[in-house]
């Protein structure tokens, strides 16, 4: 919930800088006319685009750092998508009693025997890699 209220108050910062960034390039726009009708001195013209082109350019850069944070929460969302489907693949395979060849595939990476028949187990998923152990009798290993 907090996530998906940051989100929104992201999204209305943008929206609100994207409104700001328009009035600005509007008035840098009705600047420049005025110039040209010679309304306006080039003194007076440098003073105040200057101004505005600066402000436009601090614009700019606060909706980049937006942005950023806003490709932040997708790739965070998408993160915990993944990490909650592989949770769940995970509980589901080593709920059963039993493993057949598939489940075994789609668990283990590799196994690893030493000189004294000590096993290691490399999973495909994190989770189960830092669950760590060993199996002492890889004869025992080899019943799976």
């Amino acid at each position: 919930m907090n996530l998906q209220s940051n989100k929104g108050s992201i999204l209305k910062r943008q929206e609100k800088l994207d409104r700001d960034l328009k009035r600005i390039n509007k008035k840098i726009g009705t600047l420049y006319n005025d110039k040209l009708n010679g309304l306006l001195e080039e003194q007076d013209f440098k003073l105040f685009s200057e101004n505005l082109v600066n402000e436009r350019h601090r614009i700019e850069r606060i909706l980049k750092e937006t942005q950023k944070e806003l490709d932040k929460f997708k790739d965070d969302g998408i993160n915990n998508r993944i990490k909650l489907d592989t949770q769940k693949v995970i509980k589901k395979l080593v709920k059963n009693k039993e493993f057949n060849k598939e489940t075994i595939t789609q668990l283990v990476n590799r196994i690893e025997v030493d000189k004294d028949n000590h096993a290691v187990i490399y999973f495909n998923f994190y989770e189960l890699n830092c669950l760590g152990g060993q199996i002492e009798d890889v004869k025992q290993a080899s019943n799976l």
